[in-house]
């Protein structure tokens, strides 16, 4: 994880027949989208700053 304020933490908590579930920290309620991208396969998170 980069030098950021805005992710407080984050926890990846394994893997089972295909599905990974993840867990991200953040200081209080804060906007965000979830989008997915192709080549490679991922899910990107993104958090705002303020």
């Amino acid at each position: 994880m980069g030098d950021t304020a805005a992710v407080t933490g984050a926890f990846h908590d394994g893997t089972f027949e295909g599905q990974s579930l993840a867990y991200s920290g953040v200081p209080a309620q804060t906007p965000f989208r979830v989008y997915a991208l192709d080549g490679p396969t991922r899910v990107v998170v993104e958090v705002a700053t303020s």
